[in-house]
């Protein structure tokens, strides 16, 4: 057997995210604000607004995540 594979595999475990640490990507995303106040009103839930900005231009604006 190729003890390199061994090492390879040993690393990637090693260096895999937890799924604590991926616990943001499993969130259930809205695609408005309006869906989400419902849903949270509904599901008696906090909503978590994300806002993110191109930098490079002050008024341009996008929303999500990445």
């Amino acid at each position: 057997m190729d003890t390199r594979l061994t090492e390879i595999e040993r690393r990637f475990v090693a260096a895999r995210p937890t799924g604590a640490a991926l616990a943001f990507y499993t969130m259930d995303w809205a695609p408005d604000l309006a869906a989400a106040q419902a849903r949270a009103k509904k599901e008696q839930r906090p909503v978590f607004l994300i806002f993110v900005t191109n930098i490079s231009a002050a008024t341009s604006f996008y929303q999500g995540h990445c």
